[in-house]
C-alpha cells in the first residue's frame, strides 16, 4: 500500500506515530464492535510532512496588506 494513504482499518493505522492523534484513534474504534466506523482513508503523517506541511508552512508566514495571512493563520491553527 502507499505510505501517503492507508484504509482506516489497517492495523497498522492504530499506530499514531503513523496516523496522527485522529487517524489512529478512528482506527482503533473499528476494532470494536458497539462502534459503527465508516469506511475511510488516513492519510498519514509521512504524506503530511512531505506533501502538505511544505504548502501550509509558507501560508503561515506571508504577510499582506490585506489581512488575509491572518485569516488564513487562525483557520490553520
Amino acid at each position: 500500500m502507499s505510505r501517503y494513504l492507508y484504509p482506516i482499518s489497517d492495523p497498522l493505522m492504530r499506530d499514531i506515530a503513523l496516523s496522527g492523534g485522529k487517524g489512529s484513534g478512528l482506527s482503533r474504534l473499528t476494532g470494536l464492535t458497539a462502534v459503527s466506523v465508516p469506511e475511510g482513508m488516513i492519510v498519514t503523517t509521512v504524506a503530511y510532512r512531505e506533501l502538505i506541511q511544505p504548502v501550509v508552512r509558507p501560508l503561515l508566514t506571508w504577510e499582506d496588506n490585506s489581512g488575509m495571512a491572518a485569516v488564513i493563520r487562525r483557520a490553520i491553527h
